[in-house]
């Protein structure tokens, strides 16, 4: 790095310092720094992606953790991995976390993305609506379409550039390597990013030919070539005939929105054979409501812990029994989603009403709910505090959504006992919820 002299038109080298010999480490410094100001990096970077998540648990049969999650508005996820010096298994170590991460659901971004703004207390509907507003689609569903490497390093061994090269090329793995390089101009410090591989064109030309290689692509640019696709033709005909009434629509996921209010409630997507429909937010009785009118053969299933529902729809008559639903039944229904923080700062209050996931409830697994709420009477967070025996106040409610409480502890609720062992819970409909809370 040169700094300009302008008054005698000269250039003067900036003192060249390793990171090492400025005192800088891996996740105490670079990665602070770079989680305290992603924009400014992101730039400096010359990619368009947003950090979503620090020390990332890519899954639960590893100790490790991603350095760095990012997602971009393509729907891709980025592991980005930094070493302050050279390493040869610094791409190994990349490659096995995107593997991993390719197996992520969207809920699993959503609470990544809870966690790494937790100062903030960001909610679950929050961080989902932060990362549709990221994504060009403005879906969720669309996220970790697929998955990006970034490797920062103050240099590379050249068994990791050469093997990055040979998986873009031959396998069109999209692996970025840029070296990070530090110098001072007395007392300050200055960072700078060069791509060391692939150089900025071949990485243009390289995205350009992955795109055409997806499936459907190039007959997505526009609604004739995206039904192509469609074998299905009451579902091309549904498609049809709601994009001539002006439907909000995404040609590109062949996907048709429906509206209740100002919220949108319902996705229909084209695949080959069906259309899939995926439910925002739950109402009371919802999987009974759709099975009654579109019989079992829609496969209606709660997903995302119970947060949404999803169900297929084969023919004509299904297609218009869901429109006539989407559209004048369900006008004025009210949707619950979860709206609350997705983490607590502490332990569960004795007497108050908290929510738990029923993935860990039978009754509530059974019953589709979106969450259990149960009220605390007893807590013991470690074996050396005693539990409390009485209930105290019932006044007041606790979160609502799927909680997770730091540290050993356990818990002691109103209603049946489960097996798990970690309390009790009873499931309440939604408006003795509604009630409990007020």
């Amino acid at each position: 790095m040169l700094r300009i002299d302008k008054a005698n038109k000269a250039l003067i080298a900036l003192e060249p310092k390793t990171m090492r010999e400025s005192g800088y480490w891996e996740r105490r410094d670079i990665q602070e720094m770079i989680c305290r100001s992603p924009v400014p990096f992101c730039e400096e970077l010359g990619e368009e992606i947003h950090i979503i998540g620090s020390e990332a648990h890519p899954t639960d049969f590893v100790q490790d953790r991603i350095d760095l999650l990012a997602v971009d508005p393509d729907g891709g996820a980025v592991i980005i991995e930094i070493k302050r010096d050279s390493h040869k298994l610094h791409l190994l170590q990349a490659l096995s976390y995107a593997g991993m991460v390719a197996k992520w659901e969207p809920k699993q971004f959503i609470e990544e993305l809870c966690r790494f703004n937790k100062s903030d207390r960001q909610t679950f509907e929050q961080a989902k609506d932060q990362l549709e507003e990221i994504l060009e689609e403005g879906d969720i569903e669309a996220i970790n379409r697929n998955q990006r490497i970034v490797l920062l390093a103050e240099a590379f061994d050249y068994e990791v550039l050469v093997t990055a090269e040979w998986l873009t090329e031959r396998y069109d793995v999209d692996i970025r390597c840029y070296r990070v390089a530090l110098a001072k101009n007395g007392d300050d410090d200055f960072l700078t990013c060069t791509r060391a591989y692939p150089p900025p064109e071949l990485t243009d030309i390289a995205i350009r030919r992955r795109q055409k290689k997806e499936i459907g692509a190039e007959a997505s640019t526009n609604w004739d070539g995206a039904l192509k696709f469609v074998e299905n033709p009451a579902v091309v005909k549904f498609f049809r005939q709601e994009l001539s009434a002006g439907r909000p629509n995404n040609v590109k996921r062949r996907a048709l929105r429906f509206f209740i209010g100002d919220r949108r409630r319902f996705i229909v997507l084209a695949k080959r054979k069906w259309a899939r429909v995926w439910q925002s937010g739950r109402f009371d009785d919802d999987v009974e409501f759709w099975t009654s009118r579109l019989g079992d053969g829609a496969k209606v299933k709660p997903i995302w812990d119970g947060r949404a529902l999803r169900f297929y729809l084969f023919d004509e008559a299904m297609l218009d029994k869901f429109k006539q639903a989407a559209s004048v039944e369900l006008a004025n229904t009210e949707f619950q989603h979860s709206s609350d923080a997705c983490t607590s700062s502490g332990y569960p209050e004795v007497g108050e009403y908290i929510a738990i996931s029923p993935d860990i409830v039978d009754e509530g697994r059974r019953l589709g709910a979106p969450s259990i709420l149960v009220r605390v009477i007893g807590l013991s967070p470690s074996s050396t505090r005693t539990p409390l025996e009485q209930p105290h106040g019932a006044k007041g409610a606790g979160p609502i959504g799927q909680c997770r409480f730091p540290g050993p502890w356990s818990m002691r609720t109103e209603g049946a006992p489960y097996e798990q062992g970690c309390g009790s819970a009873r499931c309440w409909s939604s408006a003795d919820r509604r009630a409990r809370r007020r």
